[in-house]
């Protein structure tokens, strides 16, 4: 840091990049003797404590400095006549002028300020990081140090004005709230967020948010053109639309992420966030297989083995919740010789006086599955997945007792249901709702020949599927790499051209 106001107002506005993104204040306050300079994040300080608490603390500090002339009382002896000694001439040092005070120095105005627990730093870069973590940093012109302030005790958190615990916290229908909420977990200077030029405006912010040196370059330009052509005022009313195949199940342009501990994860991975006015959900580009099914908001912080092994996990229930309706339709219907003579006989007497066919009694308990999951998402107080799961599992007890559907249809369901109900990205549980609805059908009508035609389709689809230009299958996890391996080449993680070292598989 430098003595100079202006040269420290450029670097930390250089390292924050200030104006141009969101979020960031920036503000030239005039405490008589001295310019200074106050720095903070909006929806993490309230303009409003700033007023009310810090400036006037800064002013008393700056009125209240040691050795201080004092103002003349009544009393004061009067000014010196025409018979005084003339003023020093131009080579004479100069001196205080009348009334004048020395400035106070940090440590001055440190002392004056105990109350918000003040601390000073000189490296730019901690008090960039200590703004994003809601503190104030004041600077003044021949300061070579700055003044920290936590106003953790306060009520100044917007961001946690709803919520004191971070895991209660949901998106609200401002983008400044939202994007409060992404800055009090992604506390990086590398943060950027940035409104969006519109093509037809409208009344509301478009922001679009990226961490520097991490999203692909290419997919920030062509997701910010597309906004300039298609965020309009519906994009307000409906959202960003899925495009034209994203309502058959297949991949979407965007994915809502409805929480934002996941929204922040992906940011600090990679990808590119949207935030719109009015609309209480982030949009996530691109839309590959790893952040819409695999991917969970606890996922950085667990040792690289874990992570490793919950997305074979993953994996392995996808393709549960794909396959296990359809191929216990095609068991019953097309291919009995499968099932073991002892099992066969004892599924023949359950279904005995069985009211309905094995297609309709699957399709319907998908169908009440489907039911319970959104409503524990829809709702305005959350269902946890526990409770559902329990209410799924009574439902179904009591279909089997009443005889409206048989004992093998009604586990498959259940245990169908707790698998979707364990994918962590909604996305990518749409995806394999839908699907296991077509592969059904194909089992009602061509047994395992029609699940094994229909599933070949779908992987032809998603192979050739690209979104913004990075392959859906390409960081999927079949062939995870070392995590200093994916630092030093994130753009082949994301579809990229081949840049920096070759990627070394983990075997």
């Amino acid at each position: 840091m430098e003595r100079d106001l202006l040269t420290n107002r450029k670097k930390l506005a250089q390292l924050l990049h200030w104006p141009h993104n969101l979020g960031i204040e920036m503000r030239d306050i005039d405490l008589g003797p001295v310019r200074g300079l106050l720095i903070w994040v909006d929806g993490l300080i309230s303009v409003h404590e700033l007023d009310q608490s810090i400036l006037p603390a800064l002013r008393q500090a700056f009125g209240a400095a040691p050795g201080a002339a004092p103002s003349p009382g009544p009393g004061a002896a009067p000014s010196p006549g025409p018979g005084a000694a003339p003023s020093p001439g131009p080579g004479a040092a100069p001196g205080p002028g009348p009334g004048a005070a020395p400035s106070p120095g940090p440590g001055a105005v440190a002392e004056a300020l105990t109350a918000h627990r003040p601390r000073l730093s000189a490296d730019p870069g901690d008090i960039a990081n200590a703004s994003l973590s809601g503190s104030v940093a004041f600077l003044a012109d021949g300061w070579d140090q700055a003044l920290l302030l936590d106003l953790i005790d306060l009520p100044n958190h917007w961001a946690m004005a709803k919520s004191p615990s971070p895991q209660d916290d949901v998106w609200g229908r401002d983008a400044r709230y939202n994007l409060a909420l992404l800055r009090k977990r992604v506390r990086d200077p590398g943060f950027i967020a940035r409104q969006v030029t519109l093509k037809r405006p409208r009344a509301g912010l478009v922001a679009l948010l990226h961490q520097e040196g991490r999203a692909d370059p290419k997919v920030l330009r062509a997701v910010r053109r597309w906004l300039y052509s298609h965020a309009g005022e519906e994009a307000a009313q409906r959202g960003l639309m899925p495009g034209r195949w994203g309502v058959l199940g297949l991949p979407p342009r965007f994915d809502p992420v409805p929480w934002p501990d996941k929204a922040a994860a992906l940011l600090t991975a990679g990808y590119v966030v949207v935030l719109i006015d009015r609309v209480a959900t982030a949009y996530v580009a691109p839309v590959t297989v790893a952040s819409a099914h695999m991917f969970s908001a606890s996922d950085p912080g667990l040792s690289y083995p874990l992570r490793r092994f919950l997305v074979r996990f993953r994996l392995a229930l996808y393709f549960l919740v794909l396959m296990l309706p359809g191929s216990v339709v095609a068991l019953m219907n097309y291919h009995q010789e499968m099932i073991p003579t002892t099992f066969l006989i004892a599924l023949a007497s359950a279904r005995e006086n069985a009211p309905f066919g094995v297609f309709f009694e699957v399709a319907l308990l998908e169908f009440v599955v489907d039911m319970v999951r959104e409503a524990s998402f829809r709702l305005e107080v959350a269902i946890p997945i526990g409770p559902a799961s329990i209410v799924v599992i009574l439902i179904f007890t009591l279909a089997v007792h009443a005889g409206f559907t048989g004992p093998l249809p009604a586990v498959a369901a259940t245990i169908g249901a707790v698998a979707s109900l364990a994918l962590p990205g909604y996305v990518g549980a749409y995806m394999a709702r839908t699907w296991r609805y077509y592969l059904l059908i194909a089992a009602m009508l061509f047994g395992f020949f029609g699940m094994a035609a229909l599933l070949q389709l779908l992987f032809v689809v998603l192979t050739h599927r690209r979104s913004w230009g990075v392959p859906y299958l390409g960081p999927s996890g079949f062939h995870l790499t070392s995590p200093e391996a994916a630092a030093s080449n994130r753009s082949n993680r994301l579809g990229g051209k081949q840049r920096g070292a070759k990627q070394t598989p983990i075997r």
